[in-house]
């Protein structure tokens, strides 16, 4: 790299030091994202499991209501 050589020690330590900060940054934010995305997927699922144990609940009183409004009206 040309423009690499070209450069002074203090200046090429500070240009180094610079891409790792900016490479750790990147790391983190990445590893964040992702830790709070599998968080929020989670939950996600969570209220979905208890919002359809609810629905079902409900469906299932709402059969059995009918059920026994036929059989009353059976007998």
């Amino acid at each position: 790299m040309p423009f690499f050589k070209n450069l002074k020690l203090g200046t090429k330590v500070a240009f180094v030091i610079s891409v790792i900060l900016v490479l750790s940054f990147l790391f983190l934010g990445t590893y964040y994202t992702t830790k709070i995305t599998s968080v929020l997927v989670n939950s996600a699922n969570e209220r979905v499991k208890i919002l359809a144990s609810s629905q079902a609940t409900k469906i299932t009183l709402e059969l059995k209501n009918a059920s026994q409004t036929l059989i009353d009206y059976v007998n």
